[in-house]
C-alpha cells in the first residue's frame, strides 16, 4: 500500500526523490509525536552514536532504497514491486540457514 501511495505522491511532485523526502519528513514528524506522547527522549545519548558499530545506522539507508521503489512501481506494476522484497527475503533466509 505504501508503494502505491508514494507512487501517487510522485505523480504530483514529479520526482521520486522529493516524494521520498516528503514521506520521510511526514514519518519523522509522526514518530516524533508518538515518542513525545510516550514520554521518551527524542534522541538517544551521544554515546550510542560513538560507541556502537557503524552498520547499525544502515537501516535508514535501506529504508530510503525500499521507499524509492516508487521509481520502478509505475514501470513494472504493483504486484511485481510487492513481490521483489519478499523474494529477496526468501533468498536471504535460504542462504543463511
Amino acid at each position: 500500500m505504501q508503494s502505491a501511495i508514494n507512487s501517487g505522491l510522485r505523480s504530483y511532485v514529479r520526482s521520486p526523490f522529493i516524494a521520498s523526502m516528503i514521506s520521510f519528513v511526514i514519518g519523522t514528524v509522526f514518530l516524533s509525536i508518538i515518542v513525545l506522547v510516550n514520554g521518551l527522549p527524542l534522541a538517544p545519548k551521544l554515546t550510542v552514536f560513538t560507541e556502537q558499530p557503524a552498520w547499525i545506522w544502515l537501516g535508514g539507508v535501506c529504508g530510503v532504497i525500499a521507499l524509492t521503489t516508487i521509481f520502478i512501481f509505475p514501470k513494472i506494476g504493483s504486484v511485481e514491486t510487492a513481490i521483489m522484497p519478499i523474494i529477496g527475503m526468501i533468498i536471504y533466509r535460504h542462504g543463511h540457514r
